[in-house]
């Protein structure tokens, strides 16, 4: 197993060491971490910072809503300085990515991808081109999110969102909307296509699968927001439904054609609960809404969430640790109260570059960056956007509506199996804290944890039996046994 604990995960990012840093001022409360992880405010007073990616030469690019392509020199201490406009331009607002080779970037505007000859030495940039076309919307999502794969240099993946809340024109495969697409750069980069007129899909059905990343083995995965206002055999059942998706896309280097991904016929479950007609569903099922033709035997047929997030936490981006765990950033609900997201989780990937939790499992992540206070998000909280692990594997998060940049480090280096109480003295600071957490030694171990059994109490196959913080049934059906997936998650299997 990959992962053993959270301060496991923790000891892939570059350990805090003991250094003289300038500190900066929160714009709010600042963030509340888990154990093992320390964040510092490393930039602030961007104009609406979406996409951001290391160029070669290590410098931080940025895309600025309203103005542009930024260039910061990041400091020992991980703080941003002398900013570069070496982009200028006003339409630019998210998609953001690098050649392989680190000498052509690619950004988008709501209708339009385009490429520029980059120099990372110097910051110059010249010879832009037009790659990707006929992306307008009248009154939908205007992101075009970009990836180019390590593992297909020639390949670039672009994003296009529906069109409305329930887009159903999206239900024609020709339409081009609510899909991801590649296309041949060097054929892109000789005359420009329609979006529509050609690419491989790598996915149809995604609302707006804003975040787009690859796994260490050459996988594609995407984070999508789902829909609004759902309703389910004329009951609103929006609060906590439809969940939003982690989908898998396979690798980067399969040219053939990807499948229906549900939407708008058919969205995943997240609380089942509040579904009414739910005895076939579970988490991350792909359900119908049952008052048109499409039934959830139909939706049973879509390609399902490999994990589920909570309803509206709204997803922006996806990367990838240097040891295989995905990192997702989660901009924050508007259509719930109370709201929910406005946080930077975890997904733990195990030694097949799959999550190690279930598809059906409702706690498959775990939420390292939160805000102190949800109740005061949107407007007094920070939103994260996007998410770029520099060389050392420190990993900087943007927050569009703060207009600042954070940095998450590590201040674990590895765990044991026993929890204990134990004191650490922060390094960056002279505060010293008593906390319960794992405690550090040099060698990570796979952690069991276990838990008292309700009387009588016998979960069902699929059902969680286990795992930190766990107080449900830990027997099991005949026929299954209580199977530890991660220290947070053990499955009747």
């Amino acid at each position: 197993m990959k992962v053993s604990t959270v301060l496991a995960i923790a000891s892939t990012l570059t350990l805090v060491t003991a250094q003289t840093c300038t500190v900066l001022s929160y714009t709010f409360a600042a963030p509340v971490m888990a154990a093992g992880y320390k964040s510092q405010l490393v930039g602030t007073g961007l104009t609406t910072p979406r996409g951001i990616v290391f160029d070669t030469a290590g410098y931080l690019l940025v895309v600025e809503r309203g103005a542009g392509i930024s260039r910061w020199t990041v400091g020992s201490c991980g703080t941003l300085m002398n900013r570069q406009l070496i982009i200028s331009d006003s339409t630019l607002n998210h998609g953001l990515t690098l050649s392989v080779d680190g000498n052509t970037i690619f950004a988008s505007a709501t209708s339009t991808a385009y490429s520029w000859t980059y120099n990372p030495s110097t910051g110059a940039t010249s010879n832009k081109k037009t790659l990707i076309t006929g992306m307008a919307t009248t009154a939908g999502h205007n992101t075009r999110s970009l990836l180019v794969p390590k593992s297909n240099p020639n390949l670039l993946l672009v994003q296009w969102g529906s069109d409305a809340n329930f887009d159903y024109s999206t239900t024609n495969i020709n339409n081009g909307r609510s899909q991801i697409r590649g296309y041949s750069i060097s054929q892109i980069s000789s005359a420009p296509m329609a979006y529509n007129a050609g690419g491989t899909i790598f996915g149809w059905g995604l609302r707006n699968s804003v975040g787009i990343g690859e796994d260490l083995g050459g996988g594609i995965w995407s984070v999508e927001n789902s829909a609004d206002d759902v309703k389910r055999n004329g009951q609103d059942v929006h609060t906590n439904n439809p969940g939003e998706e982690m989908n898998y896309h396979g690798l980067a280097t399969d040219t053939s054609q990807r499948g229906n991904y549900g939407y708008p016929d058919c969205l995943a479950a997240w609380q089942v609960s509040d579904l009414p007609n739910n005895s076939a569903l579970k988490t991350g099922s792909q359900f119908s809404n049952l008052t048109g033709s499409i039934t959830d035997a139909q939706c049973a047929t879509r390609v399902a969430p490999r994990i589920t997030f909570p309803a509206h936490n709204a997803p922006l981006d996806i990367k990838f640790d240097k040891a295989g765990n995905a990192w997702v950033s989660f901009h924050g609900s508007w259509d719930r109260s109370p709201p929910d997201g406005y946080r930077v989780s975890v997904i733990p990937f195990g030694s097949n570059n799959q999550p190690i939790a279930a598809a059906d499992s409702m706690s498959g992540f775990q939420h390292i960056m939160t805000n102190a206070n949800l109740n005061v998000c949107p407007n007094q909280c920070f939103r994260p956007v996007g998410l770029a692990f520099d060389s050392a594997g420190r990993l900087f998060v943007s927050s569009d509506s703060t207009g600042e940049i954070y940095m998450i480090t590590s201040t674990s280096t590895t765990t044991t199996s026993s929890t204990t109480t134990t004191t650490r003295t922060t390094t960056t600071s002279s505060r010293t804290t008593t906390t319960s957490s794992r405690t550090t030694t040099t060698t990570t171990t796979t952690t069991r944890s276990t838990t008292t059994s309700a009387a009588g109490c016998v979960g069902a196959k699929y059902t969680q039996c286990g795992g930190i913080g766990w107080t449900g049934c830990t027997s099991c059906v005949s026929g299954t046994t209580c199977t530890v997936l991660n220290p947070y998650y053990s499955q009747c299997l």
